[in-house]
């Protein structure tokens, strides 16, 4: 609620033509490439579900820990969307040692 919400919104569904959604969105299926934009944000344009987005997304390296960040994109991989698999806080922790 504090770090995504405000522009993702509570119920993970962005703001239309300014920020993507998180339900149901193919962006949340790569667990890496999701672990590092959490950590690193985004500077580029991307196209989420048909629909491209352009604007900057900041990174939570320095105020998340690694529970926290798996703890949060475990709930929009699993609560969001369709996916089983769980991202543990060894993998955020491994592509935070080798991305930062």
């Amino acid at each position: 609620m504090v770090n995504c919400a405000p522009c993702h919104m509570p119920n993970g569904k962005g703001i239309p033509n300014f920020v993507p959604t998180l339900v149901t969105t193919d962006w949340v299926s790569d667990k890496n490439k999701l672990i590092e934009t959490t950590l690193q944000g985004l500077s580029e344009e991307i196209e989420v579900n048909g629909q491209l987005f352009n604007e900057d997304m900041p990174g939570f390296a320095v105020s998340l820990n690694d529970g926290e960040v798996s703890d949060i994109l475990n709930f929009v991989r699993t609560s969001l969307n369709n996916h089983q698999t769980l991202i543990t806080s060894e993998e955020v922790k491994q592509i935070r040692n080798k991305t930062l």
